[in-house]
């Protein structure tokens, strides 16, 4: 959400896409939307295109968003046996790439056919992972699904990062996870980042990077 906000008052035009049933994103942008025109409306109805469920952000001129909703958790179940599922949103987003300079997908944590229909949409993955042994753990699983989108659906697909939460340096424990992350980000040709790396937008600006890798 951060970084939609933040490109979007930068004057960029902005769609923020919001997959996760929990919808955090989403209740924090708009503080009421139509409950029938959400993202789970745009993955399960061949009817529902991108314009029919983008809701304007008030606040923000350039900034529109795909409100998630909470029947979101039937996805699993109403796209069980359609053929090429995971094509629905990349097919969908072709449609406006051209409406917007930049969109965001907030996904949930679960690797589930959201994700990989994210997964298959999407330029460039950000990753962000707590500095505990959970997090590096589901690392290694969603690693293998980077692999497996890469080689079956979308080989443009890039990891731009992995930016670290909760890091404390002062901790064995948050060394020792950072350095393994490490490793596996050399495995990605990416790096580990403490916070959201510039360059991440989809589009090369030029400017020199300014974060700093852990």
């Amino acid at each position: 959400m951060l970084l939609a906000t933040g490109e979007a008052l930068r004057g960029e035009r902005v769609l923020l896409v919001d997959l996760d049933q929990q919808g955090d994103a989403s209740y924090s942008l708009v503080s009421d939307y139509d409950p029938s025109k959400t993202s789970y409306e745009l993955l399960t109805s061949e009817s529902v295109q991108v314009p029919v469920v983008a809701t304007p952000v008030s606040g923000y001129l350039n900034l529109d968003l795909v409100p998630a909703s909470l029947t979101l958790e039937r996805v699993e179940v109403e796209l069980a046996g359609v053929l090429d599922a995971q094509f629905i949103l990349s097919d969908k987003l072709e449609a406006v790439k051209d409406d917007y300079d930049l969109i965001v997908i907030d996904t949930p944590p679960s690797l589930n056919v959201i994700v990989s229909n994210a997964l298959t949409a999407a330029d460039k993955l950000i990753i962000p992972v707590q500095a505990d042994i959970y997090s590096f753990k589901g690392m290694a699983t969603l690693a293998q699904r980077v692999k497996a989108i890469q080689r079956r659906s979308n080989p443009r697909l890039s990891i731009c990062g992995i930016v670290l939460n909760r890091y404390n340096p002062r901790t064995n424990l948050s060394k020792a996870i950072t350095e393994a992350l490490n490793e596996v980000a050399e495995q990605f040709n990416t790096k580990v980042y403490r916070i959201y790396p510039k360059g991440c937008n989809g589009r090369e600006r030029g400017a020199k990077r300014q974060t700093e890798p852990v």
